[in-house]
Formats: structure tokens, sequence, C-alpha cells
């Protein structure tokens, strides 16, 4: 009778052991899917920052505009490769 009870609870025990098993790679792997978004999205928008203070630098006036432009461009680009991503 222990015997059943005993085999009982070790059934019930493995199962919830192999449950916290599969939600904690689902959880790793919501985790590298939003690292990798957050890479594909902001890396467009550093780079146009980047590129568009260098190209303000040029000027003889001071001017944002190519920051501004490049920063919009790169939101763009990121929002597109997001959506991407994403669909796949």
């Amino acid at each position: 009778m222990d015997y059943k009870r005993l085999r009982k609870s070790l059934e019930r025990d493995q199962e919830r052991i192999r449950k916290a098993d599969e939600e904690r790679s689902t959880l790793m792997q919501a985790a590298r899917i939003l690292g990798v978004l957050g890479f594909l999205f902001v890396l467009p928008v550093v780079g146009g920052a980047y590129l568009g203070h260098w190209l303000d630098g040029m000027s003889d006036t001071y001017s944002v505009r190519w920051t501004v432009g490049f920063i919009l461009l790169g939101v763009v680009v990121g929002g597109v490769n997001a959506y991407l991503a994403l669909r796949e």
C-alpha cells in the first residue's frame, strides 16, 4: 500500500520537474529572441546617428539635419528588421 502512494508521489514529482524544464527553456528562448530583436532595432539607429553626426561635422555651420534624418532612417530600417525577424 505504501509503495503505491510512493510511486504516485514520484510520478507527480517527475511531471513537475518535466514541466519546469519545458518552461525554463521557453523563458530562455524568449530572452534570446528579445536580445536579437534589440540588436536588430538599435544598431541601425546608432549607426545612423554616428553617420549623420559625421556628415553634420563636415559642414561649416551648425546643423543637425543629417543626424536627425539618419536617425529616422535607422528607426525605419530597424523596425523593418525586427518585423522580418518576428515573421520568421
